[in-house]
C-alpha cells in the first residue's frame, strides 16, 4: 500500500490569502515551508512508490493542488536508494533500500526549498495501522487519537492539539491480536499515566472499530475513562 505524499507550503493568514495566482504560481509565501499534510518524516517500504502532488495550504485547515511546473530543481538526495519519475509525479524506492535508510526529496518554489525526509522501514503488517478516535461518549472523557504508524512508533492524544502535540509516545508491535508497547515517554503530559498498560488485546468488528478490553492508555483525570470503540480517522 503507496503512502500519499503532499508537497505544501506554510503560509501565513487565515483562508486564501490576497494576490494569490495560481494559474501564475504566486502564491502568498509568507511563513515557513512544510512538505508534507501530517508532519515529520515519510515512513515507505522497499519498492514502494508515493504520487507526488504539490499543495498550497494555510495550515492547518484546506489544501489546494499546486501545478507540478510550479516547482523547479528537483532533487533526490541519493539515486541509487530512489528514483524520481521524468514528469515528478511519483518517488519510487530501491528494492534493495536497507532498513533505517534516508531519503531526502527537495524542489524549489522561487527563493524557497522544499524538503521531505522519507526513512525507509520493513512496515507493520496490522489493521491498527492508523489514526483512530473515540466516539459515541462526552469530549471530557474521550481520547482524541490514537496513531498507530506502521514504522512501529505509536503516540496517544488526549485532547487535540495543533501542529501534530501528543502526550506520549513510544514503540509497538503486534502478536496476533495482542498489542504490545515499549519505550513509551511522556511529551505534553505532566507523567505518564499511572494506569497505563503495556500489553493488551484488541479486536476489530464488521464495521471496521477497534475495540480494546481495558483502557491500556490510562486516564488523565476525566479523559481517557471512555470505553466507546475507536474508528479510523485516517
Amino acid at each position: 500500500m503507496s503512502i500519499a505524499l503532499m508537497v505544501a507550503a506554510l503560509l501565513g493568514g487565515q483562508g486564501i490569502a490576497d494576490g494569490n495566482r495560481p494559474e501564475a504560481c504566486v502564491y502568498n509565501s509568507r511563513g515557513r515551508v512544510i512538505v508534507t499534510r501530517g508532519l515529520g518524516d515519510i515512513s515507505i517500504a522497499p519498492g514502494e512508490s508515493v504520487p507526488i502532488a504539490p499543495q498550497w495550504t494555510p495550515f492547518p485547515h484546506h489544501y489546494y493542488p499546486v501545478e507540478h511546473r510550479c516547482l523547479t530543481d528537483w532533487r533526490v538526495s541519493d539515486r541509487r536508494l530512489a528514483t524520481l519519475s521524468r514528469n515528478r509525479q511519483t518517488l519510487t524506492i530501491a528494492r534493495n533500500a536497507p532498513e533505517g535508510a534516508v531519503v531526502t526529496l527537495t524542489a524549489r518554489y522561487r527563493d524557497e526549498t522544499i524538503r521531505q525526509v522519507f526513512r525507509v522501514v520493513v512496515p507493520i503488517v496490522s489493521p491498527l495501522v492508523g489514526s483512530w478516535s473515540q466516539r459515541g461518549c462526552d469530549e471530557a472523557n474521550r481520547i482524541s487519537d490514537i496513531l498507530f504508524i506502521r514504522d512501529g512508533r505509536f503516540s496517544v492524544s488526549f485532547v487535540a492539539h495543533y501542529h501534530g502535540g501528543v502526550d506520549y509516545r513510544g514503540r509497538w508491535r503486534v502478536d496476533g491480536n495482542r498489542l504490545i508497547l515499549s519505550e513509551v515517554t511522556r511529551e505534553r503530559a505532566d507523567a505518564l499515566p499511572a494506569d497505563m498498560a503495556l500489553e493488551t488485546t484488541f479486536e476489530i468488528d464488521d464495521e471496521g472499530r477497534v475495540t480494546f478490553p481495558t483502557n491500556w492508555w490510562g486516564t488523565s483525570g476525566a479523559r481517557g475513562s471512555c470505553r466507546a470503540a475507536f474508528t479510523r480517522s485516517q
